[in-house]
């Protein structure tokens, strides 16, 4: 992926004053003020909007924000570009001046308090071409004043926005992007980047359409763990999410070009707990399925996964799910070898199940194996096709339990399921899903022992930064800070991760839980 870093020139401002003018909507001067004039030099980069080639420039409908004598703001608006100027005009009070502090764009300007003031780094935006309205502000010292920039951009270029899309939404992994931010009014003025996780989200709306789109989102100036984006329809149903950069210190004036990646899979892992032990649990506490099964398929819809390999389903799991969850289907057959066709709405039979979304994805093969000579524990299979790439998932659920007897089972179950997946995985792209019920990282561990094979690796392993929590296990508590990530997505050299997370975003009495699992998404590419 070519990374592209422009640094913006500085805007030189001199101040004039005339009089007898008409102001930029051709109205009379009204009695009693004078109309100001600012003139704005262009440099090469300069910027208020951008193009497809990335070149920046004024445009003739932008509007700079002035602080005045008054302790008020006044709009500037642009009425000529002429060579390497921009002329601004505004009518102030015969005795008002421009006085501490020009913002460009106006709706970034908050307010201004002695040596400080704050500026807004908006929610939303709306999408025009071209648009990149990054904050920047201007000393005002005498007749000249000079804009410097107060953060930098992020500019995301997608060759093809999902059709289904109308929000394009860019997150910062538990830092500040959005709301008002204090700016300290001095030679530096530096920019207090105040970590708020509210605040992580800045989303620019679209008209849903297919075709290619490039959003500039301003991000103030800091060091960032990861930055991520995706795209959600208008109910807010996430389609599409992947990584966009990580590690990164952005400075004044920075651009980061990133392009969407293409022929992304998405894909899950996720033990939605099974339903028949009803008698654990109470009515009203959001464990029951009855209560889960009203709030699992929207948050599976909303997580827009293209394969999941799930654990602990039951056939009335299964089916209630799919009855809610539109344009998905489901394989695999039960702990007992029972087809899921096969099994009726009540069963306690419990299937890992692989689905998959029926627009996109394709099944060419599918099967099932033993995986244990002591009990009834198998491995789904399917040979599946997406946008022309064929390629192998797995999905299991081990032997669970902490005694020496249950790691040695498990050891033997993971290795079954390598011989098998051997047979493929120099050949095709594989992805192995599971819960794989130990989290010890001891020399008796299968996550280990599945490593150490070095035919599969841990897809968190291969992700730059990942997000969510550190476990996947939380017992339906509420924040639990467990590390026990059970829960795995192994991948081959047939794929590259652009995003890793483990989704801890559900909560009790949402109006339910939707498992007592975190679900692990993962963003893949092709290698090939």
């Amino acid at each position: 992926m070519k990374t592209f870093k422009v640094n913006w020139l500085l805007v030189a401002l001199a101040a004039a004053v005339s009089c007898g003018k008409e102001n930029p909507a051709g109205e009379a001067e009204p009695a009693g003020n004078r109309l100001v004039e600012l003139h704005a030099s262009l440099g090469e980069d300069t910027r208020a909007s951008v193009n497809s080639t990335g070149t920046v420039s004024w445009e003739a409908s932008d509007e700079i924000s002035v602080w005045t004598s008054a302790d008020t703001k006044k709009t500037f608006s642009m009425v000529s570009i002429s060579g390497g100027y921009a002329s601004f005009q505004a009518y102030l009070n015969i005795d008002e001046t421009p006085q501490t502090l020009a913002v460009y764009p106006v709706r970034s300007f908050g307010t201004v308090s002695g040596s400080t003031a704050t500026i807004v780094y908006p929610y939303t935006y709306t999408y025009r071409e071209g648009a990149m309205e990054a904050p920047m502000a201007a000393l005002i010292e005498g007749e000249t004043i000079a804009f410097r920039h107060l953060g930098g951009v992020v500019r995301v270029q997608c060759d093809e926005v999902p059709e289904s899309a109308s929000k394009f939404n860019l997150v910062a992994n538990g830092q500040q992007i959005v709301g008002s931010f204090t700016v300290s009014v001095g030679a530096g003025m530096s920019v207090e980047t105040i970590d708020n996780a509210s605040y992580t989200k800045a989303i620019v709306n679209f008209t849903a359409n297919t075709g290619a789109k490039t959003f500039n989102v301003p991000i103030p100036a800091g060091y960032y763990r990861s930055i991520y984006a995706y795209f959600s329809d208008s109910s807010d149903n996430k389609i599409k999410e992947w990584q966009v950069m990580s590690d990164v210190t952005v400075a004044r004036g920075d651009m980061f070009v990133r392009p969407m990646p293409e022929d992304m899979l998405r894909v899950m892992s996720f033990n939605i707990r099974f339903a028949h032990d009803e008698e654990e649990y109470s009515a009203g506490d959001g464990r029951l399925w009855s209560e889960r099964k009203l709030v699992v398929p929207g948050a599976l819809g909303r997580r827009y996964f293209d394969v999941m390999g799930s654990q602990e389903n039951t056939t009335q799991q299964i089916d209630d799910i799919l009855t809610s969850l539109s344009g998905y289907a489901a394989m695999g057959k039960s702990n007992h070898d029972k087809a899921i066709s096969e099994l009726g709405y009540t069963s306690a039979y419990e299937t890992s199940a692989i689905y998959y979304r029926t627009s996109a994805v394709t099944v060419l093969e599918s099967g099932s194996f033993d995986i244990s000579q002591t009990n009834t524990r198998r491995c789904n299979w399917a040979k599946l096709n997406y946008a022309g790439h064929a390629f192998y998932v797995f999905n299991a659920h081990l032997q669970v339990g902490e005694s020496t007897l249950n790691a040695t089972e498990r050891k033997a179950q993971a290795a079954s399921i390598l011989t098998e997946i051997k047979k493929y995985s120099s050949s095709y792209p594989v992805i192995w899903t599971g819960d794989f019920n130990c989290w010890d990282a001891s020399a008796d561990d299968v996550i280990k022992y599945v490593i150490d094979d070095g035919t599969m690796r841990d897809a968190r392993s291969d992700a730059l930064n990942p997000h969510g929590s550190s476990g996947s296990l939380h017992y339906f508590q509420a924040n639990n800070p467990t590390t026990h990530r059970v829960d795995y997505v192994f991948i081959n050299n047939g794929f590259g991760v652009q995003s890793f997370w483990i989704d801890n975003s559900q909560q009790k009495n949402a109006p339910a839980w939707e498992s007592d699992h975190n679900p692990v998404i993962v963003d893949l590419s092709w290698s090939d």
